[in-house]
């Protein structure tokens, strides 16, 4: 039956053979290891004497840990991915702030990667016309004035007007700009005669009553009539 050799026996017979007290021979003969096993060993012993003075650690250790630190790493940046993802779907929105640019594991281009988008369409930033801007000013003002003196007008009759006037505008371009103004058309809205819920609700007197005389009962009506600064 061959013999398994402990790492241990292995060293002492290889260090019997370096000293060369005995033969490799002589040796074979103690130890019960062949010739060949013995000069083998010794060779291995040999050219891995100087791993014991670097620092401790074998050239495969070094490799081992830069495995492990480099496996760490990926879990790590699967971890801050996974909750990068939920800050995201907690806004229930992707903008261009969503990146972190000093994400302390994650960089912009993985970033981009989790949430689907191009890393162009983060550093994009839209070219802004200073004479485009400077014609919505005008307009605005414009817009403002004949809201102003009617009030009830929506955006296509505001466009119809602009138009009568010479401008050359369009129903979305009054509609966009109505908006950043934050001005619409004041009309009456659909189901005023809607109590609030807080509101107090009075008992109807009428109910079962019989009118038999004059003035018995009087009733009484609002109306408000329209004036060029509002209602009276």
């Amino acid at each position: 039956m061959r013999k398994k050799w402990s790492d241990f026996e292995k060293a002492r017979i290889a260090l019997m053979a370096i000293k060369e007290d005995k033969t490799i021979a002589e040796i074979s003969q103690e130890t019960g290891a062949h010739p060949n096993i013995i000069s083998k060993w010794k060779k291995e012993l040999l050219q891995n004497a100087d791993s014991v003075f670097r620092n401790g650690k074998s050239e495969r250790e070094k490799e081992l840990e830069k495995e492990q630190e480099e496996l760490y790493k990926q879990i790590g940046k699967l971890h801050a991915g996974k909750d990068f993802l939920k800050k995201v779907e907690r806004k229930g929105s992707l903008v261009r702030m969503d990146i972190e640019p000093q994400h302390f594991l994650l960089t912009i281009e993985e970033q981009c990667k989790l949430l689907g988008k191009s890393r162009g369409r983060y550093y994009y930033k839209p070219y802004k016309d200073p004479l485009k801007k400077h014609q919505d000013n005008l307009e605005k003002k414009r817009i403002k004035d004949i809201w102003e003196q009617h009030i009830f007008f929506g955006y296509r009759q505001i466009c119809n007007l602009l138009k009568n006037q010479g401008c050359d505008t369009s129903n979305k371009r009054v509609y966009r700009l109505m908006k950043e103004l934050g001005i619409k058309a004041v009309i009456p809205k659909r189901s005023l005669f809607k109590p609030g819920k807080r509101h107090k609700k009075y008992p109807y007197l009428l109910q079962g009553l019989k009118v038999q005389r004059r003035n018995h009962v009087w009733a009484s009506d609002l109306t408000y009539v329209k004036r060029p600064g509002g209602t009276a």
